[in-house]
């Protein structure tokens, strides 16, 4: 996935939402970036989210906005590596169990 199919999707966002007052739909998404699936979309929006450059509301349809256009690389690294200690953590105390004190 490339940088610059990011920022198209990015792009789109925007410009849909400025247009209609709301953004566009996955299915919309995937027509203007000639993405071949919905799939595509919800993937590189996933994407997008964790890196912090799209917020949206689970569960809620059209609900995505774009928070930065650009990521900082190294506080993406750093969220990630968090992210992975804390599953990892969370992981070994299901395989140990509770504690008795």
């Amino acid at each position: 996935m490339h940088e610059t199919e990011l920022q198209r999707i990015l792009a789109f966002i925007e410009r849909y939402s400025g247009v209609h007052g709301f953004p566009p739909s996955y299915q919309e998404i995937a027509e203007e970036c000639g993405l071949g699936s919905v799939g595509h979309v919800q993937y590189r929006i996933n994407r997008l989210v964790r890196e912090g450059r799209v917020a949206r509301s689970p569960g809620r349809a059209r609900s995505l906005v774009v928070v930065a256009r650009k990521v900082d690389e190294s506080a993406t690294r750093d969220r990630e590596h968090k992210g992975i200690k804390g599953r990892a953590a969370a992981f070994l105390k299901a395989l140990t169990g509770p504690r008795e004190g």
